[in-house]
């Protein structure tokens, strides 16, 4: 295992351990002597070295791991004879520390590279020295001794990493994250060493499964330390084979939080996963599901409230149904009121609702489901998949004077605003934000960001709807300042990494953003993308990292993005709608 303390094999005596790694040796040269008697002579200078001249020491935290260095000098017939006496020091004491007189060193735990110097009154000569700290988990399904024994060929089969994506960013509160890979062996088993590196840390796990799923604890709470400052490449090397490419992965200072509500295909019904749980609720899945069904909802941005379709049958389709979160049993308005409403957005404060209807959006009272105005259209342009920014004063949704199916698609559609009156009773002034480049392309499913300034949506062509999976993504900027400027969408590309082989030539679909405004905000989507070896069930939700402040830099401001944990693999699921949520 690469792990223990290296040692020097001709003439660095070491407290045990494995070799180090030797490259050219070190030198230093004696002064010639100057005047006196002799001057005028040819006086040959003395070489001296240090053994070991360029180690890598590996050490666990807290063991301290030794190795001895030797001033020596070496001779004319190319011999070397140790000189005692030398006084030793570092250049860098983060890596640890080195006994002036012996020339024992001593690791710490932080890790790093230093020189090591060698001065005695006869000469001097330098060193190199590279101290890893190696942290290890042997899994139960490996042995400690295999482990121990574990080593690397690099003309060896490799392995592939399969899942996460290369640039993948987490949250730092993530849970269930599974790695996973193809073994290096033909049929599979044998040991395997997952590693997680940044800077002179190691973090190794073993195992013969073909996935390491994290559950937290200190060993995983340590390499989201190290993410947190940096970027982290991560590999995973059969025994006796070679490491796969590197992926690199980090983590956002931020957490996350709230609950994702999404539609479930397999349930015909909305569920709910709170952000550090395990398993999905079943929050509103009908008696009657799958030919009873409730989906196209949204959720209040304060959790409070979620709207959405109940269809009992063709004349049911697209009624309304609103209830509190905290009494799915109490509807506010019930889909026995035959009110229509399709792809629902409330209000900031969780009073009204704007839904479509025939290619009209209608605000209505989100207790009552009565109407109280539209938002205005020219003739002949239908709307669809409006959404209400956070702050009050702007609605965006998707339009067109093409085709329109039935308040479930649209085709030819470029993406409209509207401003709300400063009474906060109307909306006027419709007007185009995003057109269409070409004839056949639509812009659908946009989504504000919880900054009130950035809408996110789908590009493609044809038809929206449940058929149009793994559009690509985009961000525009969408308030005054946006709007003033002409900004242009941009796309999240590294969003669509997926792989391997890893290309960033995915898409997405519905994309909805998690609650809260920071450095890193947090986009959900649904997509049918391959996560790992994992057999799948249709569209899963996947979240990726947006930072805004590339965008306004005119950059792709995502990053690859990660499978939700603790989600039904199962299962199709879509529309992961992301608001505040405290479990009772």
């Amino acid at each position: 295992m690469d792990g223990g303390q290296d040692v020097a094999p001709d003439g660095g005596a070491a407290a045990g351990g494995e070799d180090p790694d030797i490259g050219d040796q070190g030198e230093g040269e004696a002064p010639a002597p100057t005047g006196g008697e002799g001057e005028g002579e040819v006086v040959a200078q003395r070489l001296f070295v240090v053994r070991p001249e360029a180690a890598v020491l590996r050490t666990a935290p807290g063991q301290g791991a030794q190795l001895t260095f030797l001033f020596k000098q070496v001779m004319d017939d190319g011999s070397e004879v140790e000189v005692p006496g030398a006084a030793w020091s570092t250049g860098d004491p983060l890596p640890g520390a080195i006994d002036p007189a012996t020339g024992v060193f001593t690791a710490g735990d932080l890790g790093g590279a230093t020189s090591v110097t060698a001065i005695h009154d006869d000469g001097m000569a330098e060193a190199s020295l590279e101290v890893r700290v190696v942290t290890t988990l042997v899994m139960n399904d490996a042995d400690e001794a295999d482990a121990e024994a574990f080593e690397a060929d690099p003309d060896g089969e490799p392995a592939e990493l399969l899942y996460p994506a290369p640039g993948t960013m987490f949250p730092q509160n993530i849970d269930g994250v599974s790695f996973q890979w193809t073994p290096g062996r033909v049929g599979g088993g044998g040991l395997h060493r997952l590693r997680f590196t940044r800077g002179f840390r190691d973090f190794d796990v073993f195992t013969t499964a073909e996935q390491w799923t994290q559950h937290g604890g200190t060993f995983w709470n340590s390499i989201v330390d190290e993410g947190r400052i940096g970027w982290i490449d991560v590999t995973v090397t059969p025994h006796g084979g070679q490491a796969s490419p590197i992926a690199t992965i980090a983590f956002s200072t931020a957490e996350i939080f709230g609950a994702i509500y999404y539609w479930s295909t397999t349930d015909a019904g909305i569920m709910r996963l709170p952000i550090g749980d395990q398993t999905p609720e079943r929050f509103r899945v009908p008696p009657g599901a799958p030919i009873e069904c409730v989906g196209c909802h949204a959720v209040s941005r304060d959790g409070f409230r979620i709207a959405m379709t109940h269809t009992i049958g063709i004349p049911t389709l697209g009624n309304l149904e609103v209830i509190p979160t905290n009494d799915p049993g109490s509807p506010l308005v019930s889909s026995a009121d035959n009110v229509k409403s399709f792809y629902p957005t409330f209000s900031p404060d969780g009073t009204r609702i704007v839904g479509g209807n025939g290619g009209v959006l209608a605000e209505r009272d989100a207790s009552t489901g009565e109407q109280l105005t539209t938002a205005p259209l020219p003739d002949g342009v239908k709307a669809i998949y409006p959404d209400w920014s956070p702050t009050g004063d702007r609605l965006v949704a998707s339009a067109t004077d093409g085709l329109f199916i039935m308040d479930f698609g649209v085709a030819a559609a470029d993406l409209w605003l509207w401003d709300r009156t400063p009474d906060n009773t109307q909306w006027v002034n419709p007007r185009p934000l995003v057109p269409r480049n070409t004839p056949e392309e639509s812009n659908y499913y946009p989504a504000w960001a919880p900054d009130g300034r950035w809408v996110a949506f789908n590009r493609g062509g044809g038809a929206s709807g449940s058929s149009a999976v793994d559009g690509p993504l985009f961000i525009v900027r969408a308030d005054d300042a946006g709007e003033r400027a002409g900004a242009e969408p941009i796309q999240m590309v590294n969003a669509g990494m997926t792989g391997p082989p890893f290309a960033r030539d995915a898409g997405g679909s519905w994309p909805k953003w998690s609650p809260g405004v920071g450095q890193h905000m947090w986009i959900a989507f649904s997509s049918t993308r391959p996560y790992g070896h994992t057999e799948t069930g249709g569209p899963q939700i996947w979240v990726a990292a947006v930072d805004v402040a590339l965008a306004a830099q005119g950059h792709d401001p995502s990053s690859s993005a990660f499978w939700l944990p603790y989600q039904d693999p199962g299962s199709g699921n879509h529309i992961p709608y992301w608001a505040r949520y405290e479990k009772e």
